[in-house]
């Protein structure tokens, strides 16, 4: 048995106000003006699998006093008196993979098919991705719907994208457990072929264009179904497109529109023999920035690379902004009293410093505003973000003091 890997970051809201406090409620306390000595259990807790980061609000009522003013470049104080809270949940939206895999003759050569497959399988198995969502679709394949390859492109391309949009396995989530009571990973890992597909013109070809539309409108179908889930397309390849639309151009605009239309951010992942040009600029059309290439000049390192490949893109799906949330009603957010703390999977709670800008980060990491005058975000450092993404149990929490609004009118 595993237990299940997730991914958590909680931010949390503490709102204090000018006047008497309120029982019921979970409380921060502390004497006016200066540091807190009693710290009530006022945190809330959202889960979720790697992905972008999602604000609910779940806010308390109550009042308290004045904390401290705070330190405007070095971080906040604790806040400062007795209050209820209000809190704001961030959660991660489960992350959700559309495996599109290359399975052409072509794989066979140099071993890059038993070592991507054994990629995936290594993959569907680690215990880190429990909870992730996984579909997987391979080209070319007449597996599950005769027709996702070279020669049907030719006969009839619409037939053609409408085959490759069927996956080999739907998306689900894998579980705590290991297959085959894990019924997910049981089925990627039946679904993986021992050798690659021989279709089409005798090696299948690489019907990139049929392939690649076919594996965004999976993406499209399912995130239309499942708002509340990061969805990500991720095409491995060896080869050059062959048969159906070969214009780059076109290609890149299947991945270019997904992303405008749906948010849907496409990963290309190029094995030895792809084109790393062609796979950049599908790559940069669907919001990845450039190919992940693999396996070196002679392909010997194909298996590790792809299996680092999918776990970076894993993690790197873990959001390190903050939106700033609305402070509760007759009160504004004292930006320059917050708490930043990081707690990581295993070792003690840390407290993260202010800095002024993305500039003034350096090496020891932090956090900054957006904008100090009118701040709407907080941006982990880039050392800080890095720290969290590979801490998959990490948890942060956002500490902010309030003051009056000014024209507040207490109620008689």
């Amino acid at each position: 048995m595993r237990s299940k890997n997730i991914a958590a970051l909680v931010a949390v809201l503490a709102a204090l106000s000018a006047c008497s406090g309120s029982s019921g409620t979970s409380q921060v306390g502390g004497a006016q003006g200066g540091s807190s000595n009693a710290t009530g259990d006022g945190t809330g807790a959202g889960k979720g699998v790697g992905g972008s980061l999602d604000l609910g609000v779940d806010a308390g009522t109550g009042v308290g006093a004045n904390g401290p003013s705070g330190n405007a470049e070095a971080g906040a104080g604790e806040p400062g008196a007795t209050c209820a809270q209000s809190s704001s949940v961030a959660t991660l939206k489960p992350l959700t993979m559309l495996v599109m895999m290359d399975d052409s003759g072509s794989m066979n050569d140099d071993d890059k098919w038993n070592q991507a497959a054994g990629a995936l399988k290594t993959f569907f198995a680690d215990p880190a991705t429990g909870g992730l969502r996984v579909g997987l679709r391979l080209f070319p394949s007449d597996q599950p719907t005769v027709g996702c390859t070279d020669t049907e492109c030719d006969i009839d391309a619409d037939a053609a994208i409408a085959a490759c949009s069927t996956p080999v396995v739907d998306i689900a989530a894998l579980t705590a457990a290991a297959a085959p009571a894990d019924a997910q990973e049981a089925k990627l890992l039946a679904a993986i072929p021992p050798n690659p597909q021989m279709k089409g013109d005798g090696s299948g070809g690489t019907p990139t264009s049929a392939a690649l539309q076919g594996a965004e409108n999976i993406a499209v179908k399912y995130a239309a179904a499942h708002p509340s889930e990061k969805v990500v397309v991720v095409f491995v390849t060896d080869g050059e497109p062959v048969g159906c639309d070969e214009n780059i151009d076109h290609i890149a605009k299947i991945a270019s529109d997904t992303l405008s239309q749906h948010s849907i951010e496409t990963y290309a992942i190029g094995i030895l023999g792809s084109n790393q040009d062609t796979l950049d600029q599908i790559a940069k059309a669907g919001g990845t920035k450039a190919s992940i290439m693999i396996g070196g000049s002679d392909g010997a390192t194909t298996e590790q690379d792809l299996l680092k490949a999918f776990g970076a893109i894993q993690t790197s799906n873990v959001s390190c902004d903050f939106a700033v949330p609305a402070p509760p009603k007759d009160l504004q957010l004292s930006f320059d009293n917050v708490n930043v703390t990081y707690t990581p999977g295993s070792g003690p709670k840390q407290t993260l410093s202010r800095v002024r800008d993305a500039a003034s980060c350096g090496a020891a990491g932090g956090w900054y505003y957006d904008s100090n005058s009118a701040p709407t975000q907080i941006h982990l450092c880039a050392s800080a973000c890095t720290t969290v993404q590979a801490d998959p149990s990490a948890a942060l929490s956002v500490l902010y003091s309030c003051i009056q609004s000014q024209g507040y009118v207490p109620p008689k």
